[in-house]
């Protein structure tokens, strides 16, 4: 029972405690002038106190009674309250990520533990907004590269997680593809990240220890023969460099490779070596034993024409050839041979012209079949064009498939570019239409105007 209802009850008592005073409260007659009358007065005034006696003491015990019983309802109820209000504990959080890009976002998901508790609303809020916000419903969104705190709080408990922004790696460029070593041999990768304001950490790791190791400024040192890759990673993005490591001994390769007559060189090539020389039949044994989809890397110094030799073993096959020069690699597939007499010179002869890199492929003899080129540049060639020598112009084709990578099936000079060229004729032509129009409304105005002369 409240303090209220108490308080009502005493006032009640009390009323009714003066209201039986008052009915027993006899005033003296005016006319008791006898002993009787004295007598019977003086009685009923005994009456009327001992009654008001009697009606005041149990007037204080039931405000005692009320008093008593408030107190312990009074404590009962805030026993009551006390057990039905359920505190926040903890907050539990995922979808958190504690690295995003600028202008990602992520999603919250937050509940309150206990999960009965009798406060359940969530507020979240950003420390620096300008580096990230959140939305009421706990959408995060990266607003620019730096770090602050995401919190979210319940009930008067806080969760506090941080956060940091980056800005995302554009593009991860690298100086090779590929490398070939032998044992003993160090190069080094140049490596540049961008955009500037991008996370500049790198991350090199290599596969194979025992075959060839990385320091973390980019120092490759091959160990032992067989192949690896070097991983280039960054907070974001990871692009990896394959490595091959030759023997640079091989005297006492087999010559015998098939069966026949022992594989003579071929002097037309202008080769700088010979088949019988040690690179050309290790790689020639090689290609022979391996399997039907294996790959070879081989690098353009030490092999420089793909043979009608090594041509021979590759046709028909699943077989790859690729043969790794600075600045571009050329890929064969034995699949793709048609003609196993044309000899692949892969040595590309590049200029720059106004921008766009102009390619002879195979001193323009014709090519074995279709090749894979790939330019390792940092610009990014989208579009391929081949000179038409009886047009005098160039013919755009659909070769590239993915940037600076293209296929050609003949020889030829070709256009590698960043953007698109206008047709020469398409200029030429648009510049005779706009000198006719021009001369046509130079016509028009004076027609025009030597009417009015002649008025």
């Amino acid at each position: 029972m409240s303090v209220s209802n108490t308080v009502f009850r005493t006032i009640i008592v009390l009323a009714l405690v003066s209201a039986n005073i008052n009915s027993v409260n006899m005033s003296y007659p005016a006319n008791a002038n006898d002993s009787a009358t004295m007598g019977l007065f003086t009685m009923q005034s005994h009456i009327a106190k001992r009654n008001e006696d009697v009606i005041e003491k149990r007037a204080l015990d039931t405000i005692v009674n009320n008093t008593e019983q408030s107190e312990d309802d009074a404590s009962d109820s805030g026993e009551t309250m006390e057990t039905d209000i359920i505190r926040v504990s903890d907050i539990e959080v995922s979808g958190f990520k504690d690295t995003i890009k600028v202008d990602e976002t992520i999603d919250l998901t937050a509940v309150v533990l206990p999960q009965n508790a009798t406060e359940q609303t969530l507020f979240y809020y950003s420390v620096d907004n300008a580096v990230a916000t959140v939305s009421s419903s706990g959408k995060i969104t990266g607003r620019a590269a730096g770090e602050t705190d995401i919190v979210v709080e319940a009930d008067g408990i806080k969760k506090v997680m941080r956060l940091c922004v980056k800005t995302p790696t554009d593009k991860l460029v690298m100086n090779r593809d590929y490398i070939v070593m032998k044992i003993g041999d160090s190069v080094r990768l140049e490596i540049s990240i961008l955009p500037a304001s991008a996370d500049q950490t790198i991350e090199l790791k290599s596969s194979d220890t025992e075959v060839a190791t990385v320091t973390g400024d980019g120092m490759v040192t091959a160990n032992g023969l067989g192949s690896a890759s070097i991983i280039v990673k960054t907070w974001d993005t990871s692009r990896v460099v394959n490595v091959i490591v030759n023997s640079g001994d091989l005297m006492n390769a087999d010559v015998s490779l098939v069966e026949g007559d022992p594989i003579e060189a071929n002097s037309a090539t202008g080769s700088d070596f010979s088949l019988k020389s040690t690179k050309a039949v290790s790689l020639l044994q090689d290609i022979v034993n391996s399997s039907d989809d294996a790959k070879f890397i081989v690098s353009g110094a030490d092999m420089r024409i793909v043979t009608s030799d090594i041509l021979k073993v590759l046709y028909g096959t699943r077989k790859e050839l690729t043969v790794v020069h600075d600045s571009y690699t050329v890929n064969l597939l034995g699949a793709d041979i048609l003609n196993i007499n044309n000899e692949l010179d892969t040595v590309l002869e590049l200029t720059f012209i106004d921008g766009n890199l102009q390619i002879i492929t195979n001193g323009e003899n014709s090519l074995p079949g279709k090749i894979d080129i790939k330019i390792m540049s940092e610009s990014d060639y989208e579009f391929l064009y081949i000179y038409n020598n009886t047009t005098n112009a160039y013919e755009k084709l659909n070769a590239v498939y993915d940037k600076n990578s293209f296929y050609v099936n003949f020889s030829g000079k070709y256009l590698f570019c960043e953007n698109e060229l206008i047709s020469e004729w398409l200029s030429w032509g648009f510049i005779a239409v706009l000198f006719v129009i021009l001369v046509g409304a130079s016509v028009i105005f004076v027609a025009i105007r030597k009417r009015h002369w002649f008025w």
